[in-house]
């Protein structure tokens, strides 16, 4: 399947109602999926609870970015920077990480079933909050809120 390339003014607007509906001031949630994001700078981008699945982040900066909750399955972030990102509570099922800068990543509770991780070089604390028993994964329902 091909992915579609967005711009970045039409991101920026994206993030922007996105921002707004995170803080329940109307907007709505990002829709990212199946996009080609390869290569763009989102350094510190709020992405709680957002659809990012079966979309291509591979040589993005998301470093300090905040994708807690987010549904990021079939995600690709090959030779990605996720230095200091939040992936609390994501949804990292059939995810590419190989190659992704992870220092300092935060995954507590990410569900990381058949997800491919650095082969090298993971740092110990990068993985100081992965959970070692089995994911329980409970469906949220469309209309149930995410935060």
């Amino acid at each position: 399947m091909k992915l579609s390339k967005i711009s970045c003014s039409v991101l920026k607007e994206s993030l922007a109602r996105h921002k707004m509906w995170l803080h329940k001031i109307g907007g709505e949630r990002a829709n990212l999926s199946h996009m080609n994001l390869s290569g763009c700078d989102l350094k510190g981008a709020d992405l709680r609870c957002a659809n990012i699945a079966y979309s291509d982040f591979s040589y993005a900066n998301l470093t300090d970015a905040n994708l807690d909750e987010a549904d990021a399955t079939f995600t690709l972030f090959n030779d990605a920077i996720l230095e200091n990102a939040s992936f609390r509570d994501a949804d990292l099922r059939n995810t590419d990480i190989s190659n992704a800068k992870i220092n300092g990543a935060n995954f507590l509770r990410a569900d990381l079933f058949r997800a491919t991780l650095p082969k090298e070089g993971i740092a110990e604390q990068s993985l100081r909050n992965l959970e070692k028993h089995p994911t329980l994964i409970t469906i949220r329902a469309s209309k149930i809120p995410c935060l």
